[in-house]
């Protein structure tokens, strides 16, 4: 439940904990908004929802926007969304949605660079095999991969209708 954010009809808030877990535990994209220097930066990406430890999960390349950006400000703002579309008969239109606030740092530590590896391919991965997933969490493959958390300090959640 979020602490900063407020919603303009609330009647659509999404107030379950359970609820907002599984709109992230069930998400395959996130739309990660950061900012430098007054210039924003927008990307969606494939995550992994932690929720021992409130936070997604997010591999990329060692260089680029991204990295430049989280450098500069690690505070960024992320959303996940559900798209349920168009009610038949009305003119109304499902989904669910969170978004949330928090900090995104550089992962080093090889360790919870593979448990950030292995929460991906949980979520995202479900047809890998065993041979993937050992490919995938090897040391070289780990040592070579660069991985980012955004720890989840403010969500809010919002459906319709």
């Amino acid at each position: 439940m979020s602490t900063k954010s407020h919603l303009r009809q609330p009647n659509r808030e999404l107030t379950d904990a359970a609820e907002i877990a599984a709109i992230l535990k069930e998400g395959k994209h996130a739309v990660l908004a950061m900012c430098n220097d007054n210039e924003p930066y927008i990307v969606t990406l494939t995550y992994g929802y932690d929720s021992t430890k409130n936070a997604l999960y997010f591999h990329c390349g060692a260089t680029g926007h991204k990295i430049q950006f989280i450098k500069a400000n690690p505070r960024v703002c992320a959303t996940v969304f559900q798209d349920k579309g168009f009610t038949p008969g009305s003119c109304t239109y499902t989904y669910k949605s969170v978004v949330m606030r928090g900090s995104i740092a550089i992962v080093e530590c090889p360790e919870e660079k593979r448990h950030a590896i292995e929460t991906l391919i949980d979520q995202i991965w479900t047809r890998a095999t065993p041979e993937d997933r050992e490919r995938a969490t090897s040391e070289k493959s780990i040592a070579g991969t660069t991985v980012l958390r955004l720890d989840i300090e403010d969500i809010v959640g919002k459906k319709g209708p």
